[in-house]
């Protein structure tokens, strides 16, 4: 079963590729013929729907978003991820201060692709 990736952020295909591995081998990740957009909506999630309606476009891949919800800190704190992790706080740390494996059990991405792999492995 073939799941598509509208970005081309390697930081995310890396996250993203290893919590599929976690739920199922049963997917095929396709990544690589998205070309990006510009992002021009006011919202981080306002910019992701607009990568999801036009990697649709590019795939015929329907797609689907999760959610997290958190705090912002003062400063940036940890090592790890990429992105917002080191600003985004959930539960007392940023996501850069969890490894990997603990980011992605609470992660938004997580969250969308467990919606997925329900629906599509029935």
């Amino acid at each position: 079963m073939k799941i598509f990736l509208a970005t081309n952020n390697n930081n995310k295909k890396i996250e993203i590729k290893s919590i599929f591995c976690s739920i199922s081998n049963e997917f095929e990740i396709v990544d690589d013929y998205f070309t990006d957009i510009e992002e021009t909506s006011d919202t981080l999630e306002g910019n992701a729907l607009l990568k999801a309606e036009h990697g649709y476009k590019q795939s015929g891949i329907p797609t689907i978003s999760g959610k997290i919800e958190g705090q912002i800190s003062k400063a940036p704190l940890g090592n790890n991820g990429f992105g917002y992790d080191p600003i985004f706080v959930f539960n007392g740390r940023t996501l850069a201060q969890m490894d990997s494996s603990e980011k992605n059990e609470i992660s938004h991405r997580k969250s969308a692709f467990m919606k997925i792999a329900k629906a599509l492995l029935r």
